[in-house]
């Protein structure tokens, strides 16, 4: 009986086809931050972090500073991001007060807007705006200022910009300061789990498919060639 011929099995295809999987799969299922710990995740173009940054006056000055960042207008330092975390949950009444004794030591031509609620990073924040007046009515520089309670900590989240992009949308400095968020991966469990017995299936599949493909290529006979007188090789047709 001629001897039967069985192919290795290549694994590439469904190996390639399994990684893209996994791949897209584990993109699906999580939420990376644009940059991690407390940040602001949206800084406008130009801006980079420095941590020293001066701060002529905190949101909440009678309050310890637990945590601070900062990021600085890099041209000509015509804006600055103060980020101040304070111990324990600060909440509106805190914000009331602070915003009180703001506009009390204000220097004059300061235009305070009314005290807003916003939803930061899943959370209730309080905050109001602020923009700097001359007597002809143009404006010298636009902020608002942020507080965001955590469980056992409140981000105090302050931006002040005098270049004129933002001082005429002051709306896009409101913007910034609620890109705010404690940058961790977040997975969606539910959906991981979903994919993943997808994933499963599909493995499977591939799987009985590969065990077909070798069941065929095993039945597949090939003829031996036996030598000629001169040395040579005769060649045969090969049977079916």
């Amino acid at each position: 009986m001629p001897p039967i011929l069985v192919p290795s099995l290549v694994y590439s295809s469904r190996s390639r086809a399994v990684s893209c999987a996994v791949l897209v799969a584990v993109t699906a299922a999580c939420e990376v931050p644009n940059f991690r710990g407390p940040q602001v995740q949206e800084p406008p173009t130009g801006y980079a972090p420095r941590a020293d940054a001066d701060q002529a006056r905190r949101m909440f000055p009678g309050h310890e500073v637990m945590h601070r960042d900062a990021w600085v207008e890099t041209s000509i330092q015509s804006g600055t991001i103060h980020i101040n975390g304070h111990a324990g949950v600060l909440d509106v009444e805190d914000v009331q007060a602070a915003q009180d004794a703001a506009m009390a030591s204000a220097p004059v031509g300061v235009v305070f807007g009314g005290l807003e609620r916003l939803t930061v990073d899943g959370r209730q924040a309080w905050g109001w705006s602020e923009r700097l007046e001359s007597l002809d009515g143009r404006v010298g520089w636009v902020a608002f200022r942020l507080a965001i309670p955590y469980d056992t900590i409140t981000y105090a989240v302050e931006f002040q910009s005098s270049a004129p992009e933002l001082t005429a949308r002051p709306d896009s400095v409101r913007a910034v300061v609620a890109s705010f968020a404690v940058g961790r991966t977040r997975w969606n469990l539910p959906l991981l789990l979903a994919v993943a017995a997808a994933l499963l299936l599909l493995s499977w599949f591939l799987r009985v498919r590969a065990h077909e493909r070798a069941e065929r290529l095993r039945g597949i006979r090939l003829a031996t060639v036996p030598e000629t007188d001169d040395g040579g090789e005769e060649a045969r047709p090969i049977s079916s």
